[in-house]
Parts: C-alpha cells; sequence; structure tokens
C-alpha cells in the first residue's frame, strides 16, 4: 500500500481519523475501544522508539486539551471533548511501553508525570458530580443543560473519564516492577503517593455506585503495591497507616446516607488486601467490632451519622470477600452477636445493617451454591 507516513499503512490513518470522530461524536464505549485498538495497531507497525514517543506524545497532548475544555465547560466536553477514549488509549499503549533505555529515560520519565497529572486533573473537573449524594439529578451550580447535553449526558461524561482514568492508574502502578538504568523503580514514589492518594479521595468521596467498581479494584492494587522491597523502602507502609487512619475518620464522620457505606468498606477491604504486618488482620477486626459495639441513643430523630452502620457494612464486606472471608472465621460468632444486638434497635439504619451482616455472615458458612438452602 502506497504510504504518506513513514511505513505506516495510509489506511491506519484514515481508520484512526474516523474511530476519532466518532468516538466524540456519539461518547460510546463501544466507540472508545475501537478508537484504543486503532492506535494500538498503529504503534505496532512502528519501529523505532522516537516514533512510538511522538505518536504517545500527540494523543496526551488530545487527553490534556480535553480537560481543560471540561475544566472550562463540563457541558462543552461532554458533546465535544469526551476523554474516556484517549484515556483507554493511552493506557493501552502505555502496557506496551518497554524498558526504556538510558537515552529514553527521561522522555519517558516527562510522559508519566504528565499522565499522573492527567489523572489529577481529570478528577478535579468530575468529582462535584460523582461526589454529590444524588448524582443522577445533579448539575453544577450556574449550568444550565441545553437539548443536545442533558444531566444524563453530563453525567456519563463524567462516570466514563473516572471509570478509565481510574485504569490508567493501574497501568502506571504495573510499572512498578519495571526498573531504571541504574537499578531504581521507573515509577517514582512521589508519583506512587500521588496515584495512592487520588485513589483514596475518589473511593471515600464517590457516590456514583457504577464508578466503586473500578476504583475499588485500583485501590486494592495500590494497597497492595505499597508491600513490594522498593515502596516498603520510601515508606509504603507509613502511607498504608495514614489511608487507615484515613477510613476511620470516614467510619467515625460520613454521613450513612447510603445503606452500604459508599465506598468504605471497599477502602477497608483494599487496606487489609496488602496483608501488611504493621496492620494486622486481628487489629483492624477488632477495631471494626468495637466501633459496631459503640452505643447508639435514639434522638427521635433522622439519624444519618452512624459510625456503627460503616463499621458493620465493613465488616459484611469482609465476610464476602472471596480472600478475607477465610481470615474471618475466627470472628464469626462475635460478629453473629454483634448482628442480633443491631436488630434489636429502634434505628432502621441500624438493625437493616444487622440483618445485612446476618445474611453475609450465613453465606460464609454455608456458602452461596445451590446447596445452600438444603443446608439452612
Amino acid at each position: 500500500i502506497e504510504t504518506e507516513h513513514g511505513d505506516i499503512p495510509k489506511l491506519l490513518f484514515e481508520l484512526a481519523a474516523k474511530a476519532k470522530n466518532a468516538s466524540a461524536r456519539t461518547g460510546r464505549a463501544d466507540f472508545a475501544d475501537g478508537l484504543a485498538y486503532t492506535y494500538v495497531l498503529q504503534f505496532r507497525f512502528f519501529e523505532t522508539a522516537e516514533q512510538r514517543h511522538a505518536l504517545f506524545r500527540g494523543l496526551l497532548d488530545a487527553v490534556e486539551a480535553d480537560i481543560v475544555t471540561a475544566s472550562q465547560d463540563l457541558e462543552k466536553a461532554a458533546h465535544v471533548a469526551p476523554v474516556h477514549g484517549q484515556f483507554a488509549t493511552i493506557r493501552q499503549l502505555w502496557d506496551l511501553m518497554s524498558t526504556p533505555t538510558e537515552s529514553e529515560y527521561e522522555i519517558m520519565q516527562q510522559l508519566q508525570e504528565r499522565l499522573v497529572k492527567s489523572c489529577l486533573d481529570s478528577w478535579n473537573t468530575v468529582k462535584d458530580i460523582l461526589c454529590n449524594d444524588s448524582p443522577e439529578g445533579h448539575i453544577l451550580p450556574g449550568s444550565n443543560p441545553s437539548n443536545d447535553v442533558d444531566i444524563k449526558s453530563i453525567l456519563s461524561y463524567c462516570f466514563r473519564a473516572c471509570h478509565e482514568s481510574s485504569l490508567l492508574v493501574q497501568a502506571l502502578v504495573r510499572k512498578l516492577s519495571m526498573k531504571t538504568a541504574n537499578g531504581q523503580p521507573f515509577l517514582p514514589f512521589s508519583s506512587f503517593e500521588k496515584l495512592g492518594n487520588l485513589t483514596f479521595e475518589e473511593l471515600s468521596t464517590l457516590r456514583h455506585r457504577g464508578a466503586f467498581s473500578t476504583v475499588s479494584l485500583t485501590f486494592t492494587q495500590v494497597c497492595r503495591a505499597t508491600q513490594t522491597p522498593s515502596i516498603i523502602h520510601n515508606g509504603g507502609s507509613a502511607v498504608l497507616e495514614s489511608w487507615y487512619q484515613g477510613a476511620l475518620a470516614c467510619i467515625a464522620e460520613q454521613n450513612s446516607t447510603t445503606r452500604r457505606s459508599a465506598g468504605i468498606p471497599a477502602l477497608i477491604t483494599g487496606i487489609l488486601s496488602a496483608s501488611s504486618k504493621e496492620l494486622s488482620f486481628d487489629t483492624i477486626m477488632n477495631k471494626l467490632q468495637a466501633m459496631a459495639r459503640a452505643p447508639v441513643f435514639d434522638t427521635g430523630k433522622d439519624e444519618v451519622q452512624l459510625s456503627q452502620v460503616h463499621a458493620m457494612n465493613s465488616l459484611k464486606d469482609i465476610f464476602k470477600s472471596a480472600t478475607l472471608g477465610k481470615k474471618a472465621d475466627s470472628y464469626i460468632t462475635n460478629c453473629f452477636q454483634i448482628a442480633a444486638d443491631s436488630m434489636k434497635s429502634n434505628i432502621w439504619a441500624i438493625s437493616n445493617c444487622g440483618l445485612l451482616l446476618v445474611k453475609a455472615l450465613i453465606d460464609c458458612m454455608l456458602g452461596t451454591s445451590e446447596s445452600k438452602a438444603t443446608a439452612e
């Protein structure tokens, strides 16, 4: 095929242009995936690192410009500058990046710093929507959605931006195994800490249910990464401890406006998944049980700040976890007592969480297969 751009077939450039237009026009996830795969094909056709870096830099320029558009006018961004397609593309290309040579190191470091900043900036543009207690009907002050860009479109933009940027964080953290020419981790500890703090903030403040699953997985991956030798050497244990203290503060201070405590249980299970020696499983379980047992005084008002709710929901998620549930076997009896006492409460939120905890405990003991009914 006659080409105009080095060894890359002209067909690929035309296909990429069409995919980009379709993705921007519709905002559909499958179109964004198609755009990403098209750029991956281009990337694989390049024979030199310079060509790959140029393509990657151009994509990064585009996503940075779209984030600026969103920060200035979220309605316009939802209509003409969706970022999830670019984030999906960049993530796949970053996974393909090989260990840099000594001459490539500085270029790759600059690209990585820009990626970290893009994840932070993207979150700042969407968090006011996604962190509202009713994100489905929330619009920013002073905004007036048009017929073309309704509230649903803005919410979809925010969710997809959060989803894909969180997946990009996972890709960045996966590079911890990559070493520089002098044997140092390719992802600096300062960048790792920024990404971890970002994920903690997202999980502790999100109210959009669809975003929880991806961000929860990202936070779990980040917590486990704190136990890698390079991160431990630079203070990984202290970072994990700060997230644990932050999670306890969320339990004590956040309003219990959602039945499942939003992202608080995922914070606890993510921290436990790190299997840290400093933060033992028993220490955290005993703390949660103490918080769940704290007396609740019925004031006759609509209670919205109940640490017992968050503590019981965190215990519930531990017992539901495939990896943590077995470790919690010795706590089943104590937690049954907590659940039974809670079900007697006159406060609906407390009694409801007690019932949910009972169900999780039964599932943990008997499993969730078809034979469970017979066992019960």
